[in-house]
Formats: C-alpha cells, structure tokens, sequence
C-alpha cells in the first residue's frame, strides 16, 4: 500500500501506479510532496524530497528560468522510485562463464509514457557513482537505467551488452508501459561516453547523447577490433539524416589523466551536427557523486567543489534532452532561434553556478524547423568568462580541415619525418602539419589517420 502524505492511498500494482500518475499529474505536482519508503512487491521506494523552486510552474516537464537562475538546477516536479535490481545476461568469458549486468532503474512517476536514458559509468568506476544523475533525470520525467557489469568487458562487447540492456527495459512489464520507445537516449562519463557514442552508431534507435569529459582510445585500450575509434562514427551519425544532437560537458583540467589526443575536444571535432560543448574547469573525476580515493592521487581537482560541477552537469544534460533531444525524436519542428536563445541563456545561469565556464553551440540549423519559424541562426554561437580555458574555439577551428586562412606565403618544406616518428608526436602537431600544407583533415579522427595522411600526401618522397 502506497501512502502519500498529500492525502489518498492506492494498492501498488502496476496499474495502481499509472492511476496514481494519473490523478496526482494536476493536483499533486504543483506542491512539495515526500514520497516515503516503503518496499511493495516488485518494488523498492527510495525516500525523495521534491520541492520545486516557486517560480517554477511543473507543468510536465516544462520549466521557466528565474532571475539569474537555471531552470533546471533543481529537481523536477515528478516523483522518482527505484525498482529492484534487474539482472540479465550479456555474455561468456573464456571459461563460458556467463558475465551478466545488474540494471538499477528509476522511473518517474508520470502519466505520460517517458524518455528512456541509459547511463554508462567510467572505466573501472560503478553505477551507484552516478546515482544523483538517475535521480534528477527521473524527477524530470525521464526513466534513467544505471548498470554494473560482473566482468571487465570490451568495447566492442560492451556495446552488445548495452543494446541487450535496452531491450531487456523494452520487454519488462513494470518498465516498458512507462517507456516512449521514440525517445532512447544514452549519456556516459568517460570511457562511458566513448561507449555511448559507439552503442549509438549501432543502435538506430538512439537519438540524443550526452557525453561527460569522454575518452577515446588510449594507451590502455589502442585502436583495434575490441576497442574502436568513436569519432568516426560520431562524425558520421551527427551528420544527415540522423543529425544526431550532442551534448558535450568537458573537464578542461583533464590534462593529468587524459591524452590530449583522446579528450573532449577530439569529440567535440568529430561532431557535425547540432552539439552544445559545456567546459568546466573541472577535473575528471568532479562528475562523481562519491569519492573515488585510489583514483584521486592520479587526478586533480579545480577550483570549483564538486556539488558544483555535478549539478552543472545535470542541468546541461536535461535542458539539452529538454530542448532538443526529446522534440527531434519525436519529429517535432524547433523554433531554432528561441531554442538557441533558451541554452545560452541556460549557459549564462550554469556560469553563475561555475564560474570560468564557456559554451559552445554549433549547428543548431540542422535541427528540424518549425513550420513559419527562422532556422537562419548562426552556426556557431559562443561565450566564455574572461577567466575560462577558451581553447575548444580554437580547437574547433583547427578541427574544421580547412586550408591556411592567410593569404599566399611560402611554401612549407616537404615533411621528412618517417611515421614513426609522426606517431611520437601530438595529435594538434600533425593537424598544424596538414593544415600549414592546406591538406584536409576533417576526416582524419586519431593520430594515426593523421600520420598516414602527412605521409601519404606531405612526405618528401611524396612530394618528391
């Protein structure tokens, strides 16, 4: 029996939570409501306090901005719960063992059927690390799925794992009545956003990323077959048709643990279709919501508190699924001015909360418009506080494969290093290279495309 202390009761079934999402949407959301713990059958309640900020009209998920605030620092208006642990199969390891994925989902309790999101942790970090995200995404009506796998996997099977786990939500009788199968997103830190972009290359029924201080491969996990380049495929999937909508939140304290050749950055030039780059200054590891002390003698801080840093990113992921990951899965037009107008006003308020943040918002055009409304916005809109790292404006630049922008000059000296030596160099090293000699390299997503590209077209025996 579910008691709330608004007044009424009704027997937790499943239908018994649909009526209750159905006679509380009006009357019980507009007010501070404590859904208590209690533990019905096939459930488990945790104790959540949801008291919306007063200029805020919860009316479904839509939000306003208050004075100098972002509308989405607070939880939203629904109530979240917690089912019990799930757990599937996703594999066998060498001994045919089977490895499997404990799935821990939160639903929100709405009337209306909710975006399914599908968060994917850090290399060797686990999904309760991430719990407060979960919880927000449920409160902004969005059934939010964290997932612990019992062996370390591969990318490449990791990927399989996670279209497994979407299916597995798809089919569940408590889960897939709240589940608007048009509207599959994924987010991911780390490593977890590199998976991410790859589950979504391969899964066409994803429409929206959110990525936070993504890796691509590194010395660890080298290109090959179990751990594929994201960027490519990134590349391609943001382009047309699928024009996937990207979210990008980057760390750029990073540095310490993270390649220069396999930040944030990378994706960030890998992206051609709408994408919205958040830089915090921030270290990798400030997304967490619990310390990590083994990993933390590696890994610097900034200057912000990592309440900050998590709330920040919280509010970026949900205005960005908000406002244009949930209206392009549904096919829905976009007035892309104001669409653009309500993120950078998000990003003004995210800046107050975390000073020295920039933002970039690109190719917002390629959005559906609205019939009668202006798509004709500029493609490219930025800003940064005169203390942030402005360095993903120039890396954008660099990483459009443009030829030199000045006029005629001489000509750069034919490269005489062998690929050997270009692989011990720097990833932006190469791309200058390239782009000095006015040679493309757009297509171009890791060290290595780089390198074969100088020999191929820059060597002296090329040139020769």
């Amino acid at each position: 029996m579910l008691r709330f202390p608004c007044g009424g009761q009704v027997l937790c079934t499943r239908q018994g939570i649909r009526n209750i999402a159905l006679a509380s949407q009006t009357s019980q959301l507009n007010r501070p409501c404590k859904a208590r713990s209690i533990r019905p059958d096939g459930f488990h309640f945790n104790e959540t306090n949801h008291s919306p900020n007063s200029s805020r009209k919860p009316v479904h998920t839509c939000a306003t901005w208050g004075e100098g605030g972002s509308a989405y620092m607070s939880p939203g208006p629904c109530k979240a719960f917690d089912l019990n642990p799930i757990n599937i199969r996703v594999g066998s390891n060498m001994d045919g063992e089977a490895i499997t994925a404990q799935l821990q989902v939160t639903l929100p309790l709405s009337a209306q059927r909710c975006p399914l999101v599908v968060l994917s942790a850090g290399f060797l970090l686990d999904g309760s690390s991430y719990r407060s995200y979960a919880q927000d995404l449920a409160s902004w009506g969005y059934v939010a799925v964290l997932y612990d796998i019992s062996e370390i996997m591969d990318d490449a099977q990791t990927v399989s794992a996670i279209s497994s786990m979407i299916n597995t939500c798809l089919a569940d009788p408590q889960i897939a009545p709240c589940v608007d199968v048009n509207c599959i997103l994924l987010a991911g830190h780390s490593r977890g956003g590199k998976l991410s972009v790859l589950t979504a290359a391969r899964d066409s029924r994803i429409k929206g990323l959110a990525l936070f201080d993504p890796v691509n491969n590194t010395e660890m996990t080298p290109n090959g077959p179990g751990y594929p380049s994201a960027l490519l495929p990134l590349r391609q999937m943001t382009q047309p048709p699928r024009n996937m909508p990207v979210l990008i939140v980057g760390a750029s304290l990073n540095k310490d643990v993270i390649p220069e050749d396999a930040n944030y950055r990378r994706f960030d030039d890998a992206c051609a279709g709408p994408s919205w780059l958040v830089e915090l200054r921030a270290g990798h590891l400030q997304f967490l919501d619990k310390h990590q002390a083994i990993f933390s003698f590696f890994a610097a801080t900034g200057p912000l508190p990592d309440t900050a840093i998590r709330a920040v990113s919280k509010a970026a992921m949900i205005a960005w699924f908000e406002t244009v990951a949930k209206p392009a899965a549904a096919g829905v037009g976009v007035d892309v001015r104001a669409v653009q107008g309500l993120l950078e006003l998000e990003a003004s308020a995210l800046r107050n909360q975390a000073p020295g943040t920039a933002y970039s918002l690109r190719n917002l055009s390629n959005l559906p418009s609205r019939t009668g409304s202006s798509s004709n916005t500029s493609s490219t809109s930025s800003a940064s506080s005169a203390s942030s790292q402005t360095g993903s404006s120039a890396s954008s630049a660099s990483g459009s494969g443009a030829g030199p922008s000045s006029g005629p000059g001489p000509r750069p000296a034919p490269v005489t290093a062998s690929y050997d030596e270009l692989m011990r160099m720097r990833a932006t090293e190469l791309k200058r290279m390239l782009q000095e000699r006015g040679v493309p390299c757009a297509d171009c997503f890791d060290k290595e495309a780089l390198a074969r590209r100088i020999v191929e077209r820059c060597s002296a025996q090329r040139v020769a």
